[in-house]
């Protein structure tokens, strides 16, 4: 009896788990962003994150930004409508500015990125967030979607000086 019920258990586990697998959507956290630019608009920062579909499905996604305000206990959203981008290579986007999220689709082995950058003067925004991801048809189910990597690049026009530093999502490995 006893070997009945272990036999059902791994039994269940292996569907239970084998469901899983093929739920055809992902989620990834952004360590860190961030966006500048002086009054004079001569020094700036910008962040790019650079999304590949990795699937034969179109994948939708959305892109979440929070800001360093923490003060309630919550993260704040960073809601700047004039700091949030996206070039697509490979369709349209929605920009949602009251909640700091960009959604949009990737074509099936596609590569495009979003930007965030400042379209103030004397502002200075950092933060995290969160990649988001559901596969657009309903009989293909990757278990895997997308690869992330990003970056912010600082840009000093004055004395022509610029450099980046990594944004590392999920280790580098698709999610």
């Amino acid at each position: 009896m006893k070997k009945i019920i272990i036999c059902f258990a791994v039994a269940l586990s292996i569907v239970m788990s084998s469901s899983a697998v093929f739920a055809g959507s992902g989620k990834a956290f952004i360590p860190s962003w961030r966006v500048f630019r002086d009054a004079s608009s001569s020094t700036h920062y910008e962040t790019k994150i650079w999304l590949s579909n990795i699937s034969d499905s179109t994948i939708s996604l959305t892109i979440t930004l929070y800001s360093q305000d923490n003060s309630s206990g919550y993260p704040t959203v960073f809601s700047d409508d004039t700091e949030l981008h996206c070039v697509n290579y490979s369709g349209t986007y929605n920009e949602n500015p009251t909640t700091g999220s960009v959604t949009f689709d990737i074509a099936p082995y596609e590569t495009c990125y979003f930007q965030a950058y400042s379209g103030n003067d004397q502002s200075d925004t950092y933060g995290h967030g969160f990649i988001e991801w559901t596969a657009a048809d309903d009989e293909n189910q990757p278990a895997l979607g997308l690869v992330a990597h990003g970056y912010t690049k600082y840009i000093n026009l004055g004395n022509t000086r610029s450099y980046a530093y990594d944004i590392t999502i999920n280790g580098g490995n698709p999610f």
